[in-house]
């Protein structure tokens, strides 16, 4: 594919790029930029998938984290050479099978070196009339690419078929190993654990109080890495460290070790327990350690420590480095960004492609992605995927952030299809994340009843079976269509899977008892809260909160930052406000945050959850003094005019603006933010309605209004509009006029919205609206006391949501004035 560079170009030599913080700005300029609108042509999808406009997006994407993970080292199986076992001189027959097997296993060897993974498991599939010791190998090995595309119960069905074998040149621990990393994608990890401890023991590992690490590098990685997965972070941390000294490290003098890959481990251990700056030290020293010059620009000689380190950088907001050192690695990996080449190394095109959708730079991230595609055989005038399933995903969620669902569901039905996946015939096809990555777009665009579909073959497939109240095997499949059925309001579905799943993950409801998985867990505590059990939800909280080594008694917040946050908001909504603040603070300073020092915390979610709490409490400086300090962190700059580069930050001061009845502030910040170079779709369409909003109850109204397309939002937002104008008239004691017709045309207007397609939140929404209409026009009745209520019914979270706007209290002094209870 002929990717066309743009009038910009890269202000980045490729030979002296500066990757300090003090040597550039950020890249810009040219690219690999060219209008997909013509290349996707062809591959659009049935005429019964043509996209709704979507009206609901929960869904985060949650960028993975990028550093080379121990077990494809240990399951590593060379390419070498089979020598057949004998030959048949009274066979020629039997000798041409030899050479076939041979050949084939060759082949396979060579292509998983090449991580070609699914031409590796066709040719081990052909091999007919392997000897027993061929046999073994051949099984080993198809297991290992079974792994790698994450059919992890057919590699273990197939290790399952393992023949009996004395011969000592097998190697028996690839097999454990294998089976090991099946048992974890699997989400069984206990089984997992004995695998791999059996392993650690035979190579001479001690695991006991003080953990001496075993003979064997990769088994101690392995197993480092399944115990973080299962929460245990002590033991995680302990034989990580030992290994490290062992391997010559010496952590106190941020001296690395002589391996590699046990730097990076420690490293990314340090970075999940969020400790950023001795995850940067070691990173940076095991660059330097590695040829890598960080004053002249210089990338390191290994590619996974250069990833390594800008992926650290995006986390802490560093993304002039991080794209500084992704640019001079990409040059150095024969990348020509100005003539839209992409480098060789696919892992690194993605990153930068990542990196980019991060900065929020859609049409660089686009270009790029579009170029590896077409390098790894894809053709989009066809209406062929490429041969790498993480470029296919990676470009859907990019077109998804871009609001081009037709482009990303035309993609990911080609790519559904390859994968052995039959839409007519409701047949999932064989990669569970290409299943989950179709259904959440179906999600996002409202096509609950195709994703429902999808998602319960899925499940099938997967050895679920809802009817017996049996979870599948994957547990992003449970989560998934739980998750799915709590949108759709299914709560009875929903908690039958999710008590099925948390029993599955060795949880008791009854009991308070968390289960293993920290997702189920706080998935669990929602829908209790949505079903009006506040003290369950709160019971399961607090519990998950001791598991993952939280401690009120000792304001101590656990070691998972979703999990204070829920328990937060759950203290909210039962009105726990202090017990609330406290946690946030907690986790505030946990996450280095300084009020004192005016200095936000790290996470930009913790910021935004503390300043909505204190708007709750009516501490409305305190709320707005941490916005603006978020708000500068992120970039902004009132003086300036610029907006943050954070979205809901920008939201979120807007709003804090509004209800101080500081409109013009408002208007100002989200105009700016509309003339934003990259927002997606929806960042734009959210920017247009606040802004509507913002002019409800004004003679500008209309103007603004027609920038909503969304019909829901439209009818909702000209209720709220008529709503006020007869609060205005009612108030104005000069008025004579009756202003009942605009009640009417309140009421008519949420009404239509109520008959569209809707989540429950926002039925929820509109059922409020509806009663403060009817309020007025049946004030002798008590109908829109029960509308109330069944708003909160269907929201729980509505009885947090602010009530002091000014509209709000100009409809108070109406109904005052009118006496109306």
């Amino acid at each position: 594919m002929n990717i066309k560079p743009p009038h910009q170009a890269f202000n980045a030599d490729s030979k002296t790029t500066d990757i300090s913080p003090q040597g550039r700005g950020r890249g810009r300029g040219g690219s690999l930029i060219r209008t997909v609108q013509e290349t996707v042509r062809k591959i659009t999808p049935p005429p019964c998938h043509s996209p709704d406009t979507p009206c609901v997006n929960y869904w985060k994407n949650m960028i993975g984290m990028g550093c080379h993970s121990p077990e494809s080292d240990m399951t590593c199986v060379s390419a070498r050479k089979v020598t057949p076992t004998g030959t048949d001189k009274l066979n020629p027959s039997a000798n041409s099978v030899h050479r076939e097997v041979k050949r084939r296993l060759d082949n396979g060897y060579k292509f998983i070196k090449q991580k070609k993974w699914n031409e590796a498991v066709k040719e081990f599939k052909a091999i007919r009339g392997a000897t027993p010791e061929q046999e073994i190998r051949k099984i080993s090995s198809h297991a290992r690419a079974l792994n790698k595309l994450r059919q992890f119960k057919a590699a273990l069905n197939l290790l399952d078929q393992l023949p009996d074998s004395d011969d000592k040149s097998i190697d028996s621990r690839s097999i454990i190993v294998s089976k090991a990393i099946a048992f974890e994608g699997l989400k069984r990890y206990e089984e997992a654990e004995v695998q791999l401890l059996a392993l650690f023991e035979q190579e001479e590992g001690i695991n006991k109080s003080d953990i001496i690490p075993c003979n064997n590098h990769y088994t101690n990685l392995a197993l480092a890495r399944l115990w973080q997965l299962m929460g245990k972070y002590d033991e995680a941390e302990a034989l990580l460290l030992a290994t490290f000294s062992q391997e010559s490290g010496n952590y106190e003098m941020g001296i690395p070790c002589d391996n590699h890959y046990t730097n990076l481990a420690l490293a990314r251990f340090l970075q999940l327990r969020g400790k950023y700056k001795e995850a940067e030290a070691l990173l940076l020293a095991t660059f330097s350690q590695e040829s890598g010059d960080y004053d002249k620009g210089i990338p390191c000689k290994n590619h996974d420590t250069n990833l390594a380190l800008a992926r650290l950088w995006q986390l802490m907001g560093k993304y002039d480095e991080a794209e500084a050192l992704l640019l001079a690695t990409f040059s150095q990996e024969s990348g020509d960004y100005d003539k839209g080449i992409p480098c060789k190394n696919h892992d690194t095109n993605l990153a930068l492609a990542r990196l980019w959708e991060l900065m929020g730079n859609y049409d660089e991230a686009e270009a790029l992605l579009l170029a590896t595609f077409s390098q790894e055989s894809g053709n989009y005038e066809m209406g062929i995927p490429c041969d790498n399933h993480e470029t296919n995903l990676a470009l859907v969620r990019l077109w998804e952030l871009m609001g081009k669902y037709d482009e990303a569901e035309a993609l990911l039905l080609a790519t559904f299809s390859q994968e052995s996946g039959n839409y007519e015939m409701g047949i999932p096809c064989d990669n569970d994340e290409t299943n989950l990555a179709l259904a959440r777009l179906w999600e996002l665009m409202g096509k609950y009843d195709e994703a429902e579909a999808l998602l319960l073959a899925t499940f099938r497939q997967e050895s679920g079976d809802f009817k017996r109240g049996k979870p599948c095997n994957n547990h992003k499949t449970n989560q998934a269509l739980a998750c799915l059925w709590l949108l759709m309001g299914k709560y009875d579905e929903a908690e039958a899977l999710l008590l099925a799943t948390f029993r599955q993950q060795s949880g008791d409801v009854k009991k308070g008892k968390p289960c293993k998985n920290h997702d189920t867990n706080l998935t669990m505590a929602r829908l209790l809260e949505k079903r009006d059990r506040c003290d369950d939800a709160e019971t399961l909280l607090l519990a998950t909160f001791r598991q993952e080594s939280g401690d009120l008694k000792k304001d101590k917040p656990c070691n998972n930052h979703d999990t204070n946050l829920a328990l937060a908001r759950l203290w909210q909504l039962m009105g726990k406000n202090k017990e609330a603040e406290a946690l946030l603070l907690a986790t505030f300073r946990q996450e280095s945050g300084d009020l004192k020092k005016n200095k936000p915390c790290n996470n930009h979610d913790t910021n935004l959850a503390l300043a909505r709490h204190w708007q709750l409490m009516g501490k409305n400086k305190e709320a707005e003094a941490l916005l603006l300090a978020t708000f500068r962190q992120e970039s902004g700059d009132l003086k300036k005019g610029r907006p943050c580069n954070n979205h809901d930050t920008n939201l979120a001061l807007a709003y804090n603006w509004a209800r101080e009845g500081k409109l013009i502030h408002t208007r100002k910040l989200i105009t700016k933010a509309l003339d934003t170079k990259f927002l997606t779709k929806d960042q734009k369409y959210s920017y247009k309605l606040t802004l509507a909003i913002s002019y409800t109850g004004t003679e500008e109204f209309d103007a603004y209004i027609e920038n909503v397309t969304l019909s829901v939002d439209k009818e909702h937002a000209q209720s709220i509009h008529s709503l006020k104008l007869f609060i205005n008239q009612g108030l104005d004691e000069s008025q004579k006029e009756d202003g009942y017709p605009y009640l009417k045309e309140a009421l008519t207007h949420v009404e239509n919205a109520l008959s569209c397609t809707i989540s429950n939140e926002k039925k929820a929404q509109l059922l409020s609206q509806k009663a403060h209409v009817i309020r007025f026009l049946e004030p002798g009745k008590r109908r829109w006391k029960k509308l109330f209520e069944e708003a909160a019914r269907l929201d729980p979270s509505r009885n947090l949501k602010d009530k002091m706007e000014p509209w709000r209290k100009d409809e108070n002094k109406l109904l005052t004035k009118l006496g109306i209870k």
